[in-house]
């Protein structure tokens, strides 16, 4: 199997192909005006240089050059297959930003609280790969399947209501945005943790659940908040005000857990309070390891490279022409 390493640079030779065209065009109109006025015997006086020397001497340097820019591109050839086994998993986390997440319940707030307790299970889960979506009214991909947890942190910190468009709580879209996006992915197992406060109504989450199951997801579910619920804090610039109804009166959002449950046990997973257990991360770690990291085998060719050899004869046809004088008088010594 041949390639090159970097065949961007062949399209250089474009450059000398027009050169080498230029050349021959300048002389030849050259030539074709003095043969008006000069016939070839005398023609031949007026010049001190053999053109079919020099003619030589410039092919050479035009090769030389074209010999260079060929092992810039590095030509390659595949010398064997290697194959090499790797651990590694995938997890997406589903993260509940709906304007009930700010309830005050859990100190500092839902929240915040999800955000804790996920940097640190990031930071202490080896040969994973991170994905993240945020969902409220509707699931958006924040970040594809990535190593660098630095940058799933940094987004995760980040994460509020504002990023969402839309307001509510859509978990069955949640879950729907990252079984399509696993799916793609080529690692065996493969797990989701849905961090919410439950509060949705509305989607068929034994369906759900189960179909990402069949896929070989499993669901993890995450339940932050408290029975007795919350008021919820709007960040309105200057200041925070409490949300009201229509009535003036400050909303209570409550905890259901009931949804996180049912997710869980048709998802193949386990559902995990996190409002105030300091033990959460270990048991969300140990809840992982059924879904032990799939043994995944890469295979990749090695390259062996063969520009030194293009360089080396690109000097010699160098040192050939050096050889060469296009001096006529020389030439007829």
């Amino acid at each position: 199997m041949y390639r090159f390493e970097n065949p961007n640079f062949l399209y250089f030779l474009i450059l000398i192909l027009i050169l080498a065209i230029a050349i021959e065009l300048v002389k030849y109109f050259k030539t074709k005006k003095l043969d008006s006025f000069f016939s070839k015997e005398n023609l031949g006086l007026l010049y001190s240089i053999d053109y079919k020397r020099f003619r030589i001497k410039y092919l050479l340097w035009l090769c030389s050059a074209a010999l260079l820019i060929v092992a810039l591109a590095n030509p390659q050839k595949g010398d064997k297959l290697i194959e090499v086994e790797s651990n590694q998993r995938d997890l997406f986390i589903a993260l509940d930003v709906s304007n009930s997440m700010l309830a005050n319940d859990v100190v500092p707030s839902r929240l915040d609280r999800a955000k804790q307790v996920l940097i640190q299970l990031i930071q202490q889960l080896d040969n994973t790969r991170f994905g993240l979506v945020l969902f409220a009214g509707k699931a958006y991909l924040q970040m594809p399947l990535t190593s660098d947890i630095n940058a799933v942190m940094v987004f995760i910190k980040s994460a509020n209501p504002d990023m969402v468009g839309v307001q509510g709580t859509s978990i069955g879209d949640a879950i729907r945005l990252t079984k399509n996006t696993l799916d793609q992915s080529e690692v065996g197992k493969k797990s989701m943790i849905l961090v919410s406060d439950g509060e949705d109504h509305q989607d068929d989450f034994k369906g759900i659940s189960s179909k990402a199951s069949d896929q070989g997801i499993s669901i993890i579910t995450l339940g932050v908040g408290t029975a007795e619920g919350g008021q919820i804090l709007i960040d309105k610039g200057d200041f925070k005000d409490l949300k009201r109804d229509e009535n003036g009166q400050p909303v209570i959002t409550k905890f259901d857990d009931e949804t996180l449950k049912s997710l869980a046990k048709y998802g193949d997973g386990k559902y995990i309070n996190i409002s105030s257990d300091n033990n959460a991360v270990n048991e969300i770690k140990s809840s992982l390891t059924h879904l032990e990291s799939s043994s995944k085998k890469s295979r990749y060719t090695t390259y062996d490279s063969y520009f030194q050899w293009l360089v080396g004869a690109a000097f010699l046809i160098l040192l050939l022409e050096v050889f060469i004088s296009n001096n006529r008088k020389t030439l007829l010594a």
